[in-house]
């Protein structure tokens, strides 16, 4: 019997028995758009995850002296008049950022508060979470620049407010504390308050001149903490790490999972989960398949016992019923995809999904305050082809039932 016939068949049944092929689409489509839209979310915590630890003044390499993650003071830095900047010129990269960071004390009239005290070139700072921060008062704008820049959060520990002043104390590069006042130029709003309560900002060379101990102003505008480097593709990143471990073998170089492990963590963990929902998913998907495929087949054992009257072979009846299978999964998973896409999509245009009410414990797993659906193109492959090739699993349990099927059985029926 020729395929044509037999596709013929299979599709004639999907339109014969409507409302129970309805149900088996319905619950096709419902998973995936389930699947699609929860994988969506995960994937959108795990970008949230990479871009904060990426954003936080890390990249996706980074550029250290050997003994600062240890001792993260002045004295551990290194010198960027010492490298061959040879070496950045053919690199795919979005940026770079050179910075003293270190930690430090932060005091006003009432408050003391632990930071981190970052010195920055502002005109690097697009790799940063800087980037996209709103200031009340006025931003660095130079590297110069003797004021300081404190998150909202902060300012309202220490009591303080724009051109207030307050007192640093900082280790400097010979050990010895260094504290200096300095003006509040400004106070920035950043996404997560985690930012607020932990950096203070000013200009790079005022505290370059503040904590290096070296009468040559040349040697001094070298001295950095940390130079870090964000590529146009995060999948380079060992490539690059490699590179520059072997030009600058004197320095450490690291990369933000290696820098931060507690968010790499959790990353790994959003890739997991999206593999126990599949799991779910598929397992829960094949049984419902054979059972209803199953029960399609007991309702037409006259059917097929009058086909094989007819003559139809045994292996015949076994690749309609196949066919028809195959016929129902596809379109419940082409139904499916496209309306998961289409919610994802509609998610994204309205904002993503507000997590403000839970700011807090959100910001805890590294969730924004607005979470946003990603859509992979892999994933939508990977569960169109997974859900197809389950299909097929499914269909041979019915198929082998209605294949024993006789014109006696279907008679006494």
């Amino acid at each position: 019997m020729p395929f044509k016939l037999i596709f013929q068949l299979s599709l004639g049944n999907l339109v014969r028995y409507r409302r129970r092929n309805f149900f088996l689409l319905a619950s096709i489509a419902v998973s995936l758009i389930g699947i699609i839209f929860s994988s969506a979310l995960i994937r959108g915590w795990e970008r949230d995850l990479e871009r904060g630890s990426v954003e936080d003044f890390s990249g996706h390499v980074k550029m250290l002296h050997p003994r600062f993650l240890d001792d993260p003071t002045t004295e551990h830095h290194f010198n960027l008049l010492d490298l061959d900047a040879s070496v950045f010129e053919n690199l795919e990269l979005v940026g770079w950022a050179k910075r003293i960071r270190v930690p430090g004390v932060v005091s006003s009239e009432r408050k003391t508060r632990g930071v981190q005290i970052v010195g920055i070139v502002p005109s690097l700072e697009s790799i940063s979470f800087l980037a996209s921060i709103t200031v009340d008062g006025k931003n660095i704008e130079k590297e110069e620049e003797e004021g300081v820049l404190i998150g909202k959060e902060l300012a309202e520990q220490l009591e303080t407010g724009v051109g207030r002043r307050i007192v640093l104390m900082i280790q400097g590069s010979d050990g010895q504390t260094k504290e200096t006042g300095v003006k509040v130029l400004g106070v920035y709003d950043a996404e997560g308050t985690g930012y607020e309560k932990t950096y203070v900002i000013t200009g790079l060379k005022f505290l370059q001149d503040v904590l290096v101990n070296s009468s040559d102003p040349d040697k001094r505008a070298g001295v950095v903490t940390e130079l870090s480097i964000l590529l146009e593709d995060e999948a380079k990143t060992a490539i690059l790490q490699d590179l520059l471990q072997e030009n600058f073998p004197d320095l450490y170089v690291a990369d933000w999972r290696t820098l931060d492990p507690e968010k790499a963590r959790m990353a790994d963990i959003a890739e997991i989960s999206i593999a126990i929902f599949l799991g779910f998913f598929f397992v829960g998907l094949i049984f419902g398949l054979i059972n209803t495929l199953i029960a399609s087949v007991i309702e037409r054992i006259r059917e097929l016992g009058l086909l094989r009257a007819l003559g139809m072979r045994r292996s015949v009846v076994l690749l309609q019923v196949v066919c028809e299978s195959l016929l129902i999964v596809s379109v419940g998973t082409v139904l499916g995809l496209s309306a998961g896409w289409i919610i994802c999509e509609l998610v994204i245009f309205g904002g993503g999904i507000d997590m403000t009410a839970y700011a807090e414990g959100a910001e805890a797993f590294g969730i924004n305050a607005t979470l946003n659906p990603v859509v992979v193109g892999s994933d939508y492959l990977s569960f169109g082809l997974l859900t197809l090739l389950l299909g097929l699993l499914a269909s041979y349990f019915p198929a082998r039932r209605a294949m024993k099927v006789s014109p006696l059985m279907a008679i006494n029926r």
